[in-house]
């Protein structure tokens, strides 16, 4: 109901398709992402940040207990980041969006932790 209040859309049921579609788009948000377009990037008003800070603690909540939601959440993390400007919470949204993109692939966990580590 908070995410509802604040103007953000969201649905109870996530299918296979819709998750695969968010995810794609996400990545096409970050392809051509460098460290210029970052640190030229405005910063994030409050009210945002406290959307993303919300949506960083669903993501984490929804691994455990939601496992289909979680991508959903952490892509709109990132979509934020990209869409509203970045603040210190845009970090741990980017870094939940790609563990959870490489849980959800062929990719081991070693390789997963090997990959955010270089992030």
């Amino acid at each position: 109901d908070v995410l509802v209040q604040l103007g953000e859309p969201i649905s109870r049921a996530f299918s296979m398709q819709e998750r695969n579609v968010m995810v794609e788009a996400t990545s096409k948000m970050l392809i051509d992402l460098s460290e210029e377009s970052l640190l030229g990037m405005k910063e994030m008003d409050r009210e945002t940040q406290s959307l993303l800070k919300i949506y960083n603690i669903l993501s984490i909540t929804a691994s455990l207990f939601k496992p289909h939601m979680a991508p959903f959440f952490s892509c709109r993390s990132v979509q934020l980041t990209m869409t509203r400007g970045i603040c210190k919470y845009s970090l741990i949204g980017e870094l939940l969006n790609i563990l959870f993109d490489c849980l959800s692939s062929s990719i081991n966990i070693s390789q997963c932790f090997s990959i955010l580590l270089f992030a």
